[in-house]
């Protein structure tokens, strides 16, 4: 595990916590077990931090937890990450490390009421606000990484919060489906249960008075005479399908743009016979009829003087619409949207000049499922594994299609004719290349059987497999084939590097470069090497995983296809030349040095088909295959060892060629004599070899 800042034992450090805390003076000593130290300045507190692997579970790419050191103010806005230990190959031996100190930086100031997203496809405004997600960037070829470590953050810091914050723990995080909105009426909205019509009646009031308002001296000037009710209405405006209704689209996004994290607006009218301001009430301050109760704690409600300088947008049929108010509310605690609200009509009666009553009538309500998507909290505790998968579903789809359309082609090989089976064949290597290795990052790595006999080791978690969707069906289909055609299937039409060796194999053939010959002893000695680099990096792995993945560099796949060649010097040459050398050595990494391709030899010994025709003159008086065998897997004899075959349907396509394969010729040329003795004898050629 790499520790970033070499600390190793559990106290929070001082500097560290400055990072976060800038104007920190002490750090309190943990309450109660709980793992979460007070930041204080003097005697403010400032808010509260810990460590993400005292709070979740949830490990990155490499299996491991990543430690991080967050911290929150006491509303639960993010003061600061920082990365103290992890364990990701790609930023151990590849990427620069600042790549993830630039990562944790974005989450200052953003808050754990908001759904923070990792924006991976950078097709999005970062750090949007709006009421739906706000991206943060991610790091190119580092995405498995990085939206583990959000989820980690995320989880921490919700589970501390609950611990920690005063009120928290009542509280769903719910968030609002920003996808609903269709054209609403105003009476439509009513209707739904958007807008909540309130009639409050003037013998409410007086039971709460205990007498009747007609006996107050003074009363209020906008109470009309003989009135027997009131009509409040109010909405919830940050939901998109009320806000846009209520107050046009225009004013809704301008609105949008000027509430704070945790901050709620609420549009509140009445139908004039008693309004819910007070004749002398100051735009933008706190209004004296009305309160938002949750969980029997007040809200912070303020008027928001939204219409101080804009005309109004209003919708149509809205009463006493010059009157309407947009009330922004917060509270030091949170607010819940799914629990129970409370609105509060308050009226205050002069009794004389010293003395008043007030009455405060309660309308109870909560707001529509509907306008919630699931919980913040139960939809981070959702495996990060289906985020991925549903948000690379195209990347899924388009594999699983390539491998049905593979499958079908070996299974019927023998059907296709000469030139299309060529076609199909070169076609799919270009596909393997782009789209498999430099689009979907689909390269399978030696680095994955560690990571697999670890877990068996240490306890099997398929959930860390599946975070790459297509590494894991790529490792799916190639371990069921191995049982069934050998290694072949994979190291010839499924590994990205190898065809980027086949196509440098055959510009090579396009540019006439003489081949190195390579004797058969040494050869028999050169397979094997691969086998004993295996054998070296199983070991270690077994030893030290982290000395195994630096030894795995014998790999250039990571140089070639995660990084494009921007790796350090060494590693860029080393894939350098090993491509070079393909040049001049037919896949000279495939057939010498490639440890992942020496261990699926290994399990396809236990292969079940012999896929790839042979007759009897193959070896026999025929040695035509042998020859153009370029990765020499057809012995003298005529027999294809399975083990070192990469299945590329050459010796197939020679069977097929009437020019080329030797069976083929000597039929022809029986054909041309037959036929040449047909009008002296008058007999057919079938009648003729009868």
């Amino acid at each position: 595990m790499a520790n970033v800042e070499g600390l190793i034992d559990e106290n929070i450090k001082i500097d560290h916590a400055k990072e976060i805390f800038t104007d920190l003076t002490h750090i309190s000593p943990p309450e109660n077990d709980s793992a979460i130290r007070s930041v204080y300045q003097s005697e403010r507190l400032l808010g509260y931090i810990f460590y993400s692997t005292d709070f979740t579970q949830l490990v990155g790419y490499s299996g491991e937890q990543i430690k991080l050191l967050i911290g929150l103010d006491p509303n639960g806005k993010f003061m600061g990450v920082k990365l103290i230990k992890h364990s990701e190959p790609i930023f151990l031996h590849g990427m620069s490390e600042d790549r993830l100190f630039q990562f944790v930086r974005q989450y200052a100031n953003r808050s754990i009421f908001e759904q923070i997203v990792v924006n991976r496809r950078q097709n999005k405004d970062i750090g949007k606000i709006d009421s739906g997600p706000i991206y943060i960037d991610g790091i190119s070829r580092a995405t498995v990484t990085v939206m583990a470590m959000n989820n980690i953050v995320l989880d921490a810091a919700v589970k501390a919060a609950r611990k920690k914050i005063e009120g928290f723990s009542q509280q769903t995080l719910a968030r609002l489906n920003t996808t609903l909105y269709e054209p609403l009426n105003w009476q439509e909205l009513i209707n739904r249960g958007y807008v909540n019509e309130w009639e409050i009646s003037l013998s409410q009031i007086e039971a709460k008075l205990g007498k009747p308002v007609a006996s107050y001296p003074r009363q209020p000037e906008d109470l009309v005479k003989n009135v027997k009710s009131i009509k409040l209405y109010y909405g919830y405006l940050n939901a998109p399908i009320i806000g846009k209704n209520l107050i046009g689209e225009g004013d809704y996004k301008r609105l949008l743009e000027r509430l704070d994290f945790n901050e709620h607006a609420f549009f509140v009218t009445s139908d004039g016979a008693l309004s819910h301001t007070v004749s002398n009430f100051t735009p933008g301050t706190a209004p004296d009829r009305l309160a938002i109760v949750q969980n029997n704690i007040p809200l912070r409600i303020q008027d928001s003087n939204f219409y101080n300088f804009l005309p109004r947008a209003l919708a149509a049929g809205i009463p006493n619409a010059d009157q309407a108010n947009i009330y922004l509310a917060t509270s030091h605690v949170g607010i819940s949207l799914q629990e129970k609200f409370q609105f509060q009509f308050k009226l205050a009666l002069q009794r004389n000049a010293l003395f008043q009553d007030s009455a405060t009538v309660n309308d109870n309500f909560t707001l529509p499922t509907e306008l919630f998507e699931s919980s913040l909290e139960s939809n981070r505790n959702q495996p990060l594994w289906k985020s991925i998968w549903v948000e690379r579903k195209v990347e899924i789809v388009i594999l699983l299609i390539a491998l049905f359309f593979l499958t079908v082609l070996f299974l019927n090989q023998k059907r296709i004719n000469t030139r299309m089976l060529v076609y199909l064949r070169w076609s799919f290597v270009l596909f393997t290349l782009v789209f498999i290795g430099i689009i979907a990052q689909g390269q399978l790595s030696v680095v994955n059987i560690f990571t697999v006999l670890s877990s068996l080791l240490q306890g099997f978690r398929i959930d860390v497999f599946l975070l790459d969707p297509i590494l894991f069906i790529l490792w799916s289909y190639t371990f069921i084939s191995l049982f069934i055609l050998g290694r072949g299937l994979f190291c010839g039409w499924l590994c990205p590097f190898g065809a980027l060796q086949s196509l440098i194999a055959k510009l090579a053939g396009l540019l006439s470069i003489r081949q190195i010959k390579i004797s058969d002893k040494l050869h028999s000695r050169l397979i094997k090497f691969k086998y004993v680099i295996l054998a070296v990096l199983v070991i270690t792995s077994l030893v030290s995983m982290q000395q195994a993945e630096m030894l795995a560099e014998i790999e250039p796949f990571k140089t070639t296809f995660t990084l494009f060649f921007s790796h350090s010097y060494p590693f860029v040459l080393y894939a350098l030349i090993i491509l070079g050398a393909g040049l001049f050595v037919h896949k000279f990494y495939c057939r010498y040095i490639c440890p992942l391709g020496a261990g699926l030899a290994i399990i396809g010994r236990l292969r079940r088909v012999e896929s790839l025709t042979r007759i009897d003159k193959c070896g026999s008086p025929c040695q035509f295959c042998s020859r153009k065998c370029n990765i020499r897997a057809i012995g003298v004899n005529g027999e294809i060892d399975y083990n070192e075959c990469n299945q590329c349907l050459e010796c197939a396509v020679i069977l097929k060629d009437s020019n080329r394969c030797v069976d083929e010729i000597l039929i022809n040329k029986m054909q041309k004599r037959l036929q040449k003795k047909m009008p002296a004898s008058g007999l057919t050629p079938s009648n003729e070899i009868l």
